[in-house]
């Protein structure tokens, strides 16, 4: 039922064409059996390459933050630098005018003290000018005495 004749003896060439057939036959069922392997061999790099994809684009998504970041941290570091720059500036212009400060507090003392030992000599000559003045006055009372 395979197609061959049961008559015996073949005659020349159905042998070969019978050999060939099913030579052919097998070559179809590895044809099928490779192109069903091929299949699931390009459905499986398929796979991989969307694997490889999403990878790739996460790798360079990751690159693209590091690059950023990167960035970002010497951007920083030269505000820093600045920064520390304006507050050493703003440190010896404070220093200056503690200096100043202290300079004028002591120019300030000792004109106090200066004002303090004036008024002191003026006391001092007031009451040197009134005991003169009582002096003079008691010495005019009793140059009056005698004339009376």
């Amino acid at each position: 039922s395979s197609g061959i004749n049961a008559e015996w003896p073949l005659r020349p060439g159905e042998m070969e064409f019978h050999k060939a057939r099913a030579t052919m036959k097998e070559k179809e069922h590895a044809i099928e059996d490779y192109t069903k392997k091929s299949a699931e061999v390009q459905a499986r790099v398929r796979e991989k390459y969307e694997i490889y994809n999403v990878i790739k684009n996460e790798r360079n998504k990751c690159v693209n933050v590091l690059q950023t970041s990167t960035q970002r941290a010497g951007e920083m570091r030269e505000k820093i630098k600045i920064l520390l720059n304006e507050i050493e500036i703003l440190r010896a212009n404070a220093n200056e005018k503690d200096r100043i400060v202290r300079h004028e507090q002591r120019k300030y003392a000792s004109i106090v003290v200066l004002r303090d030992n004036l008024q002191m000599e003026l006391g001092k000559q007031r009451f040197k000018k009134d005991i003169m003045k009582k002096e003079k006055s008691t010495d005019c009372d009793s140059a009056l005495i005698p004339l009376l």
